[in-house]
């Protein structure tokens, strides 16, 4: 996951299997939209050819908002740090684990955790050390392989102990 974690955001590489799970749904109707528009384009001239041409922009447009609104979701959010950067460390770390969250990966710049919990839903919580803040995000965790969960993006579990955590960041040690 490394190579995936950018200064400002998450990163998938284009045409990835994690890629593919969470743009699943958006490429899906993305290319509904483009088949219908040859459809389209097939014969103009047939009574259906308006209904191809409502599907083919209606499909489109909501496969590309929902791509972007994918796309925005990749981004880091942050909150301010009230502490020492190791002790919030030792917190994070204490917090997971004590709430059967699996570490991925632990290093210095940043923490990737995964709920345990079914195949098909799994948050994924990164945080991403700064000197004063924190940057996090919090997704559907890309092996779980479940579009439409990361579309409907609920992340129970992950907004749960997400707020321990800033919990545990807003007092002083």
């Amino acid at each position: 996951m490394k190579e995936n974690i950018k200064p400002n955001k998450i990163h998938f590489k284009i045409g990835s299997l994690e890629w593919l799970t969470f743009f699943g749904i958006p490429i899906a109707l993305i290319a509904n939209g483009l088949i219908s528009g040859f459809f389209y384009l097939k014969d103009m001239n047939s009574f259906k050819a308006t209904d191809f041409l409502i599907v083919s922009v209606s499909t489109l447009l909501i496969g590309i908002s929902t791509y972007l609104l994918q796309l925005k979701r990749l981004n880091f959010k942050s909150f301010e740090l009230a502490q020492k950067l190791e002790d919030f460390k030792e917190n994070a770390r204490t917090i997971l684990t004590e709430n059967n969250w699996r570490i991925e990966n632990d290093n210095q710049n940043f923490i990737v955790a995964s709920s345990q919990g079914k195949l098909f839903s799994s948050d994924m919580l990164i945080l991403r050390f700064k000197k004063k803040e924190i940057q996090w995000n919090l997704i559907q965790h890309p092996w779980s392989h479940n579009s439409g969960a990361a579309i409907l993006n609920l992340n129970k579990k992950g907004k749960k102990i997400l707020e321990k955590i800033k919990a545990s960041a807003e007092h002083h040690v």
